[in-house]
């Protein structure tokens, strides 16, 4: 395929050193990768062409510009499938500046491309690239090339190339019987911004297409739209929580990612990444999206919001209340409220739990059933992760109390778990379930109350030193774990199913 512009970009190269730096774009062959998708390149070259930062030249004796120069003897050799290094002594031959080369692979029905730029022969820029695609004849069709090239030119114009003078090429018009040569400004006019897309029926469509259960055709209809308008922020979040509602949490982190490459001005498209990755259950890939939202915008709400989550995720309240102090201080919401409630309670505090319930209500009187579902999820999954540790911990606090000349610790020890249980306790009786998990949630709340009377029983002991008051406690932490167990499965079984799906925010 021969790019648009190619005549003008032969003159330019041939004539005008000053016009820009020179780029040297190739497929090359990775290991146990099977043909490369050339077209990629070609497509590659076209969208470079028409921001005219840099002179595209696509290896391979197709490009009129390649072949010229190998026929000048300017390229010496040029194997029919290149190496990196062959690519790196042919862009000093030609005095091109900058390489990009890339591998592309089926797996299954996705393609994998992974492309990587390199400046004067240090690497300076790589991504990969992952699509589901239609095969014909064992190859990705034509629209996933032009996609996979598209979402590259648009990261490599916002990044290492965001500096460099544009000049756009125009394509030479083709020439018509007794027509004189059409002259064209070599630097056009930049073209009027386009306005805003209005995406509401977009957004109409897409909830029309998940509450029916047609999840892939919505999220066609997501890209498609991407597609039309990619530095749209507003198509890219629709896409991702299109993903998120039918639960393909690791997807939507993926778009989410790329999206923030894309647009390295928007740090809370970190934040939605990381959030994605949470609930994929993936909390390094979140803190390495957290990392880049720090390093841009440490103290936005949303940033410092996903930091407290991921500490929670890890049972450190004590660093999660730290973030929600300032998420709160500079923008209150109703997350932010629920999950500062979840904090106090882990560390004994029901009353200060109550008062940021309480606050969270007020912000949101009337909550998305999604927004419900969420969060309750996500407090529900701490309380679990702490219980799991808490037999252990009672079974130890038993055994030091049967112990001679360990009262006075083991009483400090039993007063401070005592607290925490009653925390939870109260914080499950006042954090409402949503009706899915209604049945979970009794047995659940029954669990905690059980390891109330445990600490009871061992509180007896200390008292009476009666056998009968140990006795007692230990068949309640039996019947406490035993019962946690269950709440998780029917919790499990509750989460099954179309009834979960998370509807799109607005």
């Amino acid at each position: 395929m021969l790019r648009l512009g190619i005549l003008l970009t032969l003159a330019l190269t041939a004539g005008s050193a000053s016009a820009g730096p020179k780029i040297l774009i190739a497929g090359v062959k990775g290991k146990g990768d099977g043909d490369v998708d050339t077209q990629i390149a070609n497509y590659m070259a076209q969208a470079l062409d028409s921001h005219g930062r840099v002179i595209s030249i696509v290896y391979g004796l197709t490009d009129p510009t390649f072949r010229q120069l190998v026929q000048d003897g300017k390229i010496k050799v040029a194997p029919d499938v290149p190496k990196l290094e062959d690519l790196g002594k042919i862009a000093g031959q030609i005095g091109a500046d900058y390489v990009f080369s890339y591998t592309s692979s089926m797996k299954g029905t996705k393609i994998v491309a992974k492309g990587e730029l390199r400046k004067s022969g240090r690497k300076i820029w790589n991504h990969e690239e992952t699509l589901s695609v239609q095969l014909s004849n064992g190859y990705a069709d034509s629209d996933t090339a032009e996609s996979i090239a598209r979402t590259w030119t648009l990261m490599l114009e916002a990044g290492p190339f965001k500096d460099l003078a544009s000049a756009p090429k125009a394509p030479t018009p083709d020439l018509q019987p007794g027509q004189t040569p059409v002259k064209t400004d070599p630097i056009p006019v930049a073209p009027t911004p386009k306005k805003a897309a209005d995406n509401s029926q977009l957004r109409k469509d897409l909830e029309k297409l998940v509450a029916s259960g047609e999840v892939s055709r919505a999220v066609a209809m997501a890209r498609d739209a991407i597609d039309a308008q990619p530095s749209d922020l507003e198509r890219r979040t629709l896409l991702i929580q299109v993903l998120q509602s039918a639960g393909q949490n690791e997807a939507a982190a993926k778009e989410a990612r790329r999206a923030a490459d894309l647009m390295p001005d928007k740090p809370e498209l970190r934040s939605i990444a990381a959030r994605a990755w949470l609930a994929a259950g993936k909390p390094d890939e979140a803190r390495a999206d957290m990392n880049e939202a720090v390093a841009r915008d440490p103290d936005s709400a949303p940033t410092r919001l996903m930091l407290a989550q991921i500490s929670l995720l890890q049972l450190q309240p004590e660093r999660a209340l730290e973030h929600l102090e300032r998420a709160i201080k500079s923008q209150p919401s109703t997350d932010a409220y629920v999950m500062r409630a979840l904090c106090r309670t882990l560390l004994g505090g029901a009353d200060g739990a109550k008062l940021d319930l309480d606050a969270g209500a007020k912000l949101t009187p009337e909550p998305a059933p999604g927004d419900v579902i969420r969060r309750y999820e996500f407090s529900m999954g701490i309380m679990d992760s702490v219980t799991e540790k808490v037999g252990a911990d009672v079974r130890a606090l038993m055994q030091r109390s049967l112990q001679k000349g360990e009262s006075k610790a083991v009483r400090e020890l039993l007063d401070n778990q005592s607290r925490l249980v009653k925390a939870r306790v109260d914080f499950l009786t006042m954090f409402g379930p949503p009706p899915s998990h209604a049945k979970s949630h009794e047995v659940r709340l029954l669990a905690q109350r059980l390891l109330t009377e445990s600490f009871t029983g061992i509180d007896a002991y200390l008292k009476s030193g009666s056998e009968d008051d140990m006795t007692e406690a230990r068949i309640n932490l039996g019947e406490a774990l035993k019962q946690q167990k269950s709440a998780q499965e029917a919790y499990a079984a509750e989460r099954v199913g179309p009834k979960n799906e998370r509807p799109i925010k607005s």
